[in-house]
């Protein structure tokens, strides 16, 4: 890489980060303009409803579907929930075992959990744009390239986006920009785990790259597009939905399966010197309590307090893992820069 690839390069990042922050900025500021429902919703079918929120108390339940909100389609709401001012009385159309219900929710100002949440999310986003890009910075090269722009494309979904009035398509478009970011996220840590701390023979293909970015891109247009477009007069909303979380894990699972592989294949000089102990170990050691908690809380409902005390600040914890593989790609190019003037 020449110096002025990497100069304009680094240009390009750190205009890109700045962006992102700024808007990380705005939507922290904003967060109190925000309101707090208290359900959860899955398309138009309604996954969670919170005990003692605002729509418990509306008697909305889980596998209710939602119609309308304030005689505005679903199709057209997109997360105009959260962008409604607290203390008015909204008119929720339900359908519930076939039958079409009228209710009427009273959204209040986000719970001092939920402004916890918020703030854990706004660090983890921070740490994601601010470790990767000083890897890039530090160690510029193609494997620290993928890892900033997934930092930043990962930073920009849990930083989240300003407030925009109801009825704008700033919103909508925000919405559609997050997916994208998250589309791009998930191939850009599984090629760079490909790529690091040498290429794999996978990425030797010509087709390598189609067959990796394909999936995701096409998949993450089409559930972009419809938070923006019509795109239900010729796609299943729902199974879009079903697709992109189908291949948002399967994206996962192989990024972990490929550091492990990565892991146990490497000798033991060389699990230290590119630092694949520490990615593993970093990925490990937040992945495991999440899982662990979250799965225990559903089986036995008296370690769900666990879970409770816990799940506000699991985001948070997860900036251990861009902190892990930023300092990994560092020490690699510097082992392998030490490496070079010793056989000069």
């Amino acid at each position: 890489m020449t110096n002025a690839s990497r100069t304009w390069q680094r240009n390009i990042l750190l205009t890109a980060a700045l962006a992102v922050l700024m808007l990380g900025l705005f939507a922290a500021l904003e967060a109190p303009r925000y309101t707090y429902t208290g359900y959860t919703r899955n398309g138009s079918r309604v996954v969670k409803v919170d005990d003692g929120s605002p729509a418990a108390a509306a008697g909305l339940r889980p596998g209710d579907r939602l119609d309308s909100v304030n005689g505005i389609p679903l199709r057209s709401i997109g997360d105009l929930e959260h962008r409604l001012i607290a203390g008015d009385t909204w008119q929720l159309v339900v359908r519930r075992n076939g039958a079409i219900l009228t209710l009427r929710l009273s959204p209040t100002g986000q719970p001092a959990i939920e402004v916890v949440r918020a703030r854990s999310r706004s660090i983890f986003g921070l740490c994601l744009v601010a470790f990767t890009l000083w890897a890039f910075i530090r160690a510029p090269g193609a494997a620290t390239m993928l890892l900033a722009v997934g930092g930043l494309s990962f930073g920009l979904l849990a930083l989240g986006a300003p407030y925009s009035a109801p009825g704008s398509m700033v919103g909508p478009a925000l919405e559609a920009t997050a997916t994208l970011a998250l589309a791009c996220g998930m191939v850009l840590v599984v090629h760079f785990l490909l790529a690091f701390p040498s290429r794999g023979r996978f990425l030797q293909r010509p087709w390598a790259l189609w067959v990796l970015y394909t999936p995701a891109l096409v998949v993450g247009v089409t559930a972009a597009g419809n938070a923006v477009l019509p795109l239900a007069l010729w796609v299943n909303i729902r199974l879009v939905g079903i697709v992109f979380t189908l291949l948002s894990l399967a994206y996962l699972l192989l990024a972990i399966v490929l550091l492990m592989q990565r892991f146990l294949v490497a000798p033991r000089a060389e699990r230290s010197k590119h630092g694949l102990g520490l990615m593993l170990g970093g990925t490990l050691a937040v992945l495991v309590p999440f899982f662990l908690l979250a799965v225990a809380s559903g089986l036995w409902p008296a370690m769900a307090w666990a879970y409770d005390v816990y799940s506000p600040y699991a985001v948070g914890t997860f900036s251990i893992v861009p902190l892990a593989f930023s300092v990994a790609a560092v020490r690699s190019a510097r082992s392998s820069r030490t490496s070079a003037d010793t056989k000069l």
